[in-house]
């Protein structure tokens, strides 16, 4: 994804704040990992990834990159409207 904008003042703070690399796509989402026995399994008897904690964790941080560029490049916020 390639990121523009008038300053660079959102690519310098998606640097800072360690979110640049997964909006430029060097840090891509892990694959799942399970278990050989899977035997752990949610509710709906689906088995749970061994890796969830780095899944979630990069699910929320792609999410607050995501959020940062919206409100970044959303033209009425930038009018303070």
């Amino acid at each position: 994804m390639a990121l523009t904008t008038n300053n660079g003042s959102t690519v310098s703070v998606l640097e800072l704040v360690e979110l640049l690399d997964i909006v430029e796509g060097y840090e891509q989402c892990p694959d799942e990992m399970f278990a050989d026995d899977a035997n752990f399994e949610d509710e709906n008897n689906y088995p749970i990834p061994t890796n969830i904690g780095a899944l979630k964790e990069w699910r929320k941080k792609d999410c607050i990159a995501r959020a940062m560029i919206y409100h970044t490049n959303d033209k009425e916020r930038q009018k303070g409207e």
